[in-house]
């Protein structure tokens, strides 16, 4: 008998579908992490007796427990699973005691979820969940849990190792390790280790590749308005120690670019399709390519070796989206302000004096300029002015550790001053 010739199997991957459809649907987040994903049951409660995950992100749910939710438990449960796995929680366990240290992870994660579901029928009964811990880490968590040792939780972590001992390379249908059944394999392929990879070299691209998909999920979230403040705090605090920041500016300008319909045209770059007739054509800047009002901070306080990061990073990004960029240098007020194509030369930076973002802000009100993301790359040092979020998506890129702008989300560089 096959997989889904089992009745109870096969309502199993029924609910999964509508789950997946709800990720996609309502829970972005969610559904771009489920696509790095194994999904399988087993009704051997000696393996599993309520649900468990590997570090790689393989799922199990044991049947019995499962019939006992509801589907919107389930959605949680998934998502409670997940983050087991974007927090490369077996990882960072060590040498603390098993049971405890999937306590901890619990408290952090359920908290973490409350934020995203906040009606109580998605919550499972008997988890572990206490307001004292809100914004702890599992490390501290479990410093308190050690104190006080709780009863068994009904959602843990078990660690079954590796999925290559799981059978990776399973069908999808049949048994992939004794009684466990995959019903839904990755969408994207876990890296396989490469000739002449070390196990440690693999294992951080298995890590890098978890952080693109967070990464990835996160802006495609944000992009559609569904990431909660108190989930965003969370996972950006997991990301900023561990992600290349123009990595994190990428997937923000990636997936923050306008979709409007109208397509606009440059007569810069000739269209390739035409080059051959008697006329030039214009090519277009179409609704996938992002259009970023880029400000960079030419104050005094900015140093040689700033100035010459922000320029690499403004061509790279044009460049990589083929995006139409509105530059603008400024220290106390705008210099230079007008619309760059792609590879059109950047102008030679002005300024040297003080600091004052506030007219960056009010150039492109006055100006009607309507940029999809307006980045500012400076040290934080300056006036900030009145909040203008309302108009624009305001995103710092800066080289100053302490300073924390009143508005605009953050990303930090570390620019090295000493270098030649």
């Amino acid at each position: 008998m096959t997989a889904t010739a089992n009745p109870r199997i096969a309502k199993f991957e029924k609910d999964l579908k509508v789950i997946m459809l709800a990720f996609a649907r309502e829970f972005p987040f969610w559904g771009v992490i489920s696509e790095r994903c194994r999904f399988s049951v087993t009704e051997n409660k000696g393996l599993c007796d309520t649900a468990c995950i590997t570090p790689t992100g393989h799922i199990i749910f044991n049947l019995d427990f499962y019939e006992g939710l509801t589907q919107r438990q389930f959605l949680f449960l998934v998502a409670h699973e997940i983050c087991h796995f974007i927090f490369e929680h077996a990882g960072r366990k060590g040498s603390r005691d098993h049971f405890l240290w999937n306590v901890a992870t619990d408290f952090a994660i359920n908290l973490m979820l409350k934020f995203q579901f906040e009606k109580p029928d998605f919550l499972l009964k008997d988890i572990c969940l206490d307001d004292k811990y809100e914004g702890w880490t599992a490390e501290r968590i479990y410093e308190d849990v050690v104190k006080n040792p709780p009863k068994r939780p009904k959602v843990y972590v078990l660690d079954l190792g590796e999925d290559g001992e799981e059978g990776e390379d399973g069908d999808g249908e049949g048994p992939g390790s004794g009684d466990i059944v995959v019903i839904r394999d990755r969408r994207v392929p876990l890296p396989k280790k490469g000739k002449g990879q070390s196990d440690e070299q693999h294992r951080q691209e298995v890590k890098d590749w978890i952080r693109n998909a967070v990464c990835e999920g996160y802006a495609t979230a944000k992009s559609q308005g569904s990431m909660p403040a108190g989930m965003e705090r969370v996972i950006m605090g997991h990301l900023k120690p561990k992600v290349n920041w123009l990595q994190a500016l990428r997937q923000r300008l990636r997936f923050g670019a306008s979709r409007k319909a109208s397509r606009d045209i440059t007569w810069t770059v000739p269209n390739r399709r035409f080059l051959g007739a008697s006329y030039i054509f214009p090519s277009n800047i179409g609704p996938d390519q992002p259009k970023i009002a880029f400000a960079i901070d030419t104050s005094g306080s900015m140093s040689e070796q700033d100035l010459k990061q922000a320029i690499a990073e403004l061509e790279d990004i044009r460049k990589q989206f083929n995006a139409q960029v509105y530059f603008l240098d400024c220290d106390a007020g705008v210099y230079q302000s007008r619309w760059i194509s792609p590879y059109e030369p950047l102008p030679s930076l002005q300024g040297g004096g003080g600091t004052d973002f506030a007219p960056v802000f009010s150039h492109l009100i006055e100006n009607r300029i309507k940029p999809d993301y307006c980045v500012l790359f400076t040290d934080g040092y300056g006036n900030f002015g009145d909040d203008p979020t309302q108009k624009f998506d305001v995103l710092w890129v800066i080289t100053n550790q302490q300073v924390n702008p009143p508005f605009g989300e953050v990303i930090r560089v570390a620019v090295d001053n000493d270098s030649n």
